[in-house]
């Protein structure tokens, strides 16, 4: 089928097929859908923070024991050793001629 004399052929702007836009509707539907994207982004955002605070709380939390109990096993060790020295210092003199 052939347009009509004086008519373009582009069917892209046709006033006969082309709907109404209202524009005001449009905009806020687009933004309303930039809203709920940018809402998901944070919240999956959140939720990524979240997991990898706890992770590193975990991580700190495992390893910050094991640092405590190792230096208090240092110290432990150094203070009986110490004390044996002590101990051990008046009985050399007097086990020695």
């Amino acid at each position: 089928m052939r347009p009509p004399p004086g008519r373009h052929s582009s069917r892209i702007f046709d006033p006969v097929l082309t709907p109404p836009v209202n524009f005001a509707m449009l905009s806020s539907s687009h933004s309303a859908g930039r809203l709920s994207m940018l809402t998901s982004f944070v919240a999956q955002l959140g939720i990524s923070m979240a997991a990898a605070l706890a992770v590193t709380w975990a991580a700190i939390q495992f390893l910050s024991k094991a640092w405590i109990e190792d230096r208090l096993k240092r110290g432990l060790e150094e203070l009986k050793h110490e004390q044996t020295q002590q101990i051990e210092s008046p009985l050399a003199h007097r086990l020695t001629p």
